[in-house]
C-alpha cells in the first residue's frame, strides 16, 4: 500500500470513529432526559380549577421522572401569556404547558396579534375533559330546551344567559347554540362559574352555562348538555345533539410542548401521562375539580385540537366575538 492510500485509509477510520463517538454521546444525552427540574407552566390562577389539577400530575410525574416537576402559574389574558412562554421556550423537555384548549383553539382567533400561533404548542397528550351544561333553576318555567328556545324567540333580546369569561367554551358553546337555533339572548359575562352561580341562584339571570358537576351541586334544572353523549352524572338529561340541533363543545385540556419536541422524549412524556391518568389519585383530583380525567396521546389530541380550531373560528366570527 502506497503512503497516501495508507494515510487516507487512516483518516476514513478516524472519521469513521468520531462519526460513532458522536451518534454515542448523543444518544446517551437524549437519554439522560431529564437531568434537571421539568417546569410546568400554568397559564391561569393559582388555586383555579386548571391548577388544582395541574399539581397532583406534577407530583405523580415527578414520582416517575425521578425529578422535581415545578407548576409555575402564569396567568393573564385568557390564558396566552402562559402559553406565549411555553411556544418561545426552547423545546428541550424542559418546559411544558398544562392547559385547557383555550389558548390553542380558541385566542388565536379573538386576538390576532397574539405573539405565537395555534400549531407552535404541540400537544403530547390529552390529560382531562369538561363537559357543559346549560341550566335553569329548579322553579323555573323552561322545563326543556325546547321551552327556551320557544321563549327566546318570543321575546327577542329579553331572556339572559349567564357564562364564566368572555371567549371561554362555555360563551362559545351557547353562541354556537344561538347561531344554529336563530334566537337572540342577552349574554352576561362573569369572571367565573361560582359569580354565575349565585347570579342564576339569585334570578338576576335566566340561565347559565355552568359544568356538570357545579349545576348538580346547585340543585339547578340542566337543560341538554352540549357532550357527544349522555353524561353518567345526569343521565336523563338529552344532549343538544339529540334534541336536534348539531351543536357539541367541550372543553379539554393535556399537555404542550413548544414546536420542536424530540420524538423519543415526546414518547417518554406520554407514556407518562397514560400512567397518570389511570392513577386513581389523580382521577379523584379532577372528578372533584367536576371535570373528567381523559387520555388521548398526542396524535389523536392533535385531530381534536385541528378540527376544534377550524370549528372554533367559525363561530367567533359569526357570533362576533371581541376580547374583553
Amino acid at each position: 500500500m502506497r503512503p497516501e492510500e495508507s494515510m487516507r485509509s487512516a483518516l476514513q477510520r478516524v472519521s469513521l470513529m468520531i462519526a460513532a463517538l458522536v451518534v454515542s454521546v448523543t444518544a446517551a444525552a437524549q437519554g439522560a432526559w431529564p437531568e434537571r427540574p421539568v417546569q410546568l407552566i400554568v397559564p391561569f390562577p393559582a388555586g383555579g380549577g386548571v391548577d388544582v389539577i395541574a399539581r397532583p400530575f406534577a407530583e405523580l410525574w415527578s414520582d416517575i421522572l425521578h425529578q422535581p416537576v415545578v407548576v409555575v402559574p402564569r396567568d393573564g389574558a385568557a390564558g396566552t401569556i402562559g402559553a406565549a412562554a411555553v411556544a418561545a421556550a426552547k423545546p428541550d423537555g424542559y418546559t411544558f404547558a398544562f392547559t385547557p384548549n383555550g389558548p390553542i383553539t380558541v385566542q388565536p382567533h379573538v386576538i390576532p396579534s397574539l405573539p405565537y400561533k395555534h400549531d407552535d404548542l404541540v400537544p403530547v397528550c390529552q390529560l382531562f375533559a369538561v363537559q357543559y351544561v346549560l341550566a335553569v333553576r329548579a322553579d323555573s318555567p323552561y322545563k326543556t330546551l325546547g321551552d327556551l328556545v320557544a321563549a327566546a324567540k318570543a321575546q327577542p333580546g329579553k331572556l339572559t344567559y349567564g357564562f364564566g369569561g368572555i371567549a371561554t367554551a362555555p360563551h362559545l358553546a351557547i353562541s354556537q347554540l344561538a347561531i344554529v337555533t336563530n334566537i337572540d339572548m342577552l349574554g352576561v359575562p362573569f369572571r367565573g362559574d361560582p359569580q354565575a352561580i349565585v347570579a342564576l341562584r339569585a334570578g338576576e339571570i335566566d340561565s347559565a352555562m355552568l359544568n356538570i358537576g357545579g349545576a348538580k351541586a346547585q340543585g339547578f334544572r340542566p337543560l341538554a348538555t352540549f357532550a357527544e353523549a349522555r353524561q353518567g352524572e345526569i343521565p336523563d338529561t338529552p344532549t343538544v345533539k339529540e334534541l336536534g340541533y348539531p351543536v357539541v363543545s367541550a372543553a379539554f385540556g393535556g399537555l404542550f410542548a413548544p414546536k420542536g419536541l424530540p420524538a423519543d422524549i415526546a414518547k417518554k412524556v406520554d407514556s407518562a401521562c397514560a400512567k397518570i391518568v389511570a392513577d386513581e389519585r389523580f382521577q379523584k383530583a379532577v372528578r372533584q375539580a367536576s371535570q373528567e380525567p381523559v387520555y388521548r396521546n398526542g396524535a389523536d389530541f392533535a385531530r381534536i385540537l385541528a378540527a376544534d380550531y377550524a370549528i372554533k373560528g367559525d363561530v367567533v366570527k359569526r357570533a362576533g366575538v371581541k376580547a374583553p
